[in-house]
């Protein structure tokens, strides 16, 4: 039997979504894009501007702490002036990705866990300075308060923002039929992978039992693991170009049907 190259469920949107699809057409796999998600304008987004506008005012750099860089879109509204001075605060990202996204934007200053996990960060800023600091936490809304609670247990002042929505989408009973007989799925959150699984349990499908599963971090395993999802390979991190290593990587001893 040949060897055959993976086809793997992309699921994420928009211009990621589609540098994702070109990034694996690029390395002969093939790619299904079906988006389970939308994001949309947070209740906090003009609250943060404003936020923003008023610590420069009053000379204060607070350190943010972004979770995603589906926050970048609120960074977007500030004027030049503004960002001119804003890009110079220290910040703080969950992952790789998010890391690169911010230093795409302009920031200085972004550091970065080994791992994608709120938990990762918060250890990584506990050897840092003990001295009481303000925090900023750019991220989603709802979510997990690990960071929130961690910092507060430390006495730092910290303040959340949720500047944008996940918007979870429905697939249809083909789309759902498709995602299942594809030889690899990547995965980029815990919920996402739930999401799916419920959708797909809606539609009466299962995915086949050699499918695999590629996450950022251990903690999305643990959570596969939780709700008996097999197959779940962590990849450390979300970039598109490191879970793409790691297909390429498991690829060259997969053999398909077919």
């Amino acid at each position: 039997m040949a060897t055959k190259l993976l086809s793997v469920f992309n699921p994420r949107f928009g211009s990621k979504g589609q540098a994702l699809h070109q990034a694996l057409q690029n390395e002969n796999f093939t790619p299904l894009s079906i988006p389970l998600l939308a994001i949309e304008v947070g209740v906090d987004k003009t609250c943060f501007y404003h936020a923003i506008r008023d610590s420069l005012a009053r000379n204060l750099a607070p350190r943010l702490i972004v979770t995603s860089a589906n926050t970048l879109s609120a960074f977007e509204q500030c004027d030049a002036a503004i960002k001119k001075q804003l890009i110079n605060w220290p910040c703080f990202a969950i992952g790789k990705a998010t890391q690169q996204a911010l230093l795409a934007y302009g920031f200085k200053q972004v550091c970065c866990a080994d791992s994608d996990t709120s938990e990762a960060l918060l250890a990584k800023i506990k050897l840092g300075s003990t001295d009481q600091q303000t925090y900023w936490i750019i991220k989603g809304e709802g979510g997990r308060n690990t960071l929130l609670q961690g910092l507060k247990q430390l006495d730092h002042q910290v303040a959340t923002f949720a500047v944008y929505k996940r918007c979870w989408l429905s697939i249809s009973y083909q789309q759902a039929q498709a995602i299942a007989q594809q030889d690899a799925w990547l995965i980029t959150s815990g919920e996402m992978l739930l999401h799916l699984q419920q959708e797909l349990q809606n539609h009466g499908v299962s995915c086949r039992a050699s499918t695999l599963i590629f996450v950022p971090s251990q903690r999305i395993v643990d959570i596969a693991r939780q709700n008996q999802i097999e197959n779940v390979i962590n990849c450390q991190s979300a970039l598109n170009s490191n879970m793409i290593t790691v297909l390429k990587s498991l690829n060259k001893g997969f053999r398909g049907t077919n």
